[in-house]
């Protein structure tokens, strides 16, 4: 099939294998396919069997194409992408790498997609799942963005043990699009996902860092399973083999985590008069896609001085840290978590809050749930904290407006500036009461609804895959928009 003769687009599917319903699609072409999946076998399979309607395919996070293609990259491009460049560079901030070689591959990825945009003639671009400003979804997004092509991202929007709440945006205007009549599903219920992210007792829990370095212990004896084993374990106690350096540094990252909670919980104050008059912000995970490049302002220190000194006369601002910040868990498995830490959180971070007029800590066993209900007004970037608000019918700040579908409910006060801070706090002084009425409507339109661990229907299998209902109907809202194009 000629290329040109189709809609070319670029598929960067970060969720699900949607490929093969695509490829149901006779006028579609996918000049560049992105896969979430690490499988070599399957990618090549894929590529074997549709090879005449895919022009390039490759793993996410695996060996991509950057250094066997050519192109002319010039200093005007480069300046034409520096904002493309800076959230790349946050993202690998995130991930601990140099700055050295987080440019030299930032380059290579930016001259790959620019070639595969001018060779391929793209029509469209879709992303399955979240922006998080990698190289092989930020920059196929931004030049997109930047040449006028119509760009698309399936986004999550809410998530409970049970299901996850999806949304569809339009890229090039930063806005949601009603999908009441393409998702031909029932409607998603907001009770489903308040207070429903996180295990409380399980976040709270506490663990010393004696307790986390007996549990690696007893662990590697578990698995000792030989004298090479054995040796290890002896290393580790003598601080020896090169081999090991990876378990002593894991305590030491560990051991600095625990250690910056116990500075937190010192400095944050344990009671409050819920008679106050306060703003409660609650600071997001970090590093979390869900902020570090869908929004224009991300960086909460900042956010919290603007509210800070737009407080009015004899109120308080209260903030408390995020459950997952300090979740053992989290750091024990992911190490790349463990080390970008001290890139986001730190005394000093701490400190400053402390340091902006009538801004006070909270201590992190305090329940949010409580704050919500005691505040006078919640601010936040985006988030769950949104919908709880909501229903406890607070009146909210919200300072991520482009990223969220809430932005569209009535009422909520869209923050673009820091007068815009001033003007609500101002307003919502003087007895202002919010009216949410069209919430639900709101999610009727704009968002639709996976089941998790269903294996039937519209949800997401046990081993991770979406379910066929799923993928079908990804692939109608990719053939919607595209035949939309087409007329």
């Amino acid at each position: 099939m000629d290329a040109t003769k189709n809609k070319n687009i670029i598929l960067i599917d970060l969720m699900c294998d949607t490929i093969e319903q695509v490829m149901e699609v006779e006028h579609i072409f996918v000049s560049v396919w992105v896969t979430h999946r690490t499988d070599y076998e399957y990618i090549k399979n894929i590529l074997s069997k549709y090879g005449n309607r895919i022009g390039i395919g490759f793993s996410y996070t695996g060996a991509n194409p950057y250094t066997n293609t050519k192109y002319n990259l010039t200093y005007d491009e480069i300046e034409d992408y520096i904002k493309c460049h800076h959230k790349c560079s946050r993202n690998s901030n995130r991930e601990n790498c140099s700055t050295f070689a987080s440019d030299y591959s930032y380059y290579q990825a930016l001259q790959f997609w620019l070639w595969a945009f001018e060779i391929y003639k793209i029509d469209f671009v879709f992303l399955i799942g979240v922006d998080h400003g990698h190289y092989n979804d930020t920059i196929p997004i931004e030049i997109a963005r930047n040449k006028g092509i119509q760009t698309y991202i399936i986004d999550l929007l809410l998530a409970s043990p049970s299901k996850v709440a999806m949304a569809l945006k339009h890229v090039n205007d930063d806005s949601y699009i009603c999908l009441s009549e393409a998702s031909n599903q029932k409607d998603v219920q907001m009770i489903d996902y308040l207070y429903s992210q996180t295990n409380a007792q399980e976040a709270r829990k506490s663990t010393n860092c004696r307790t986390h370095f007996l549990d690696t212990i007893n662990s590697i004896i578990k698995t000792s399973k030989n004298i090479h084993d054995a040796r290890m374990l002896y290393d580790v106690f003598m601080h020896t083999a090169h081999s090991i350096n990876p378990y002593i540094e894991k305590q030491r990252e560990m051991k600095s985590i625990f250690r910056l909670k116990d500075f937190y919980q010192n400095i944050a104050i344990d009671t409050y008069d819920p008679h106050d008059k306060f703003v409660f912000y609650a600071l997001h995970f970090e590093p979390e896609a869900s902020i570090l490049n869908r929004t224009t302002l991300s960086n909460q220190l900042f956010i919290i001085q603007i509210l800070s000194e737009n407080l009015p006369d004899g109120w308080k601002l209260f903030v408390k840290e995020h459950p997952h910040q300090f979740r053992s868990s989290f750091y024990e498995s992911y190490a790349v978590l463990r080390r970008s830490f001290k890139h986001n959180r730190s005394e000093w971070f701490y400190s400053g809050i402390c340091s902006f007029k009538n801004t006070y800590l909270i201590n992190y066993d305090i329940k949010s749930e409580k704050l919500i209900t005691d505040a006078s007004a919640v601010a936040t970037i985006n988030g769950t904290v949104i919908l709880e608000s909501i229903a406890k019918n607070k009146p909210i700040l919200i300072f991520g407006g482009d990223s969220t579908i809430f932005s569209k409910v009535n009422d909520v006060f869209d923050i673009r500036s820091a007068s815009d801070v001033k003007e609500a706090l101002a307003k919502i002084n003087s007895n202002y009461t919010p009216n949410y009425e069209n919430t639900t409507e709101i999610l009727s339109d704009y968002a639709f609804e996976l089941g998790i661990n269903t294996n039937s229907g519209l949800g997401i299998n046990a081993d991770g895959s979406w379910s066929n209902d799923s993928k079908m109907l990804l692939k109608n809202l990719l053939i919607t928009l595209c035949d939309e194009k087409k007329n």
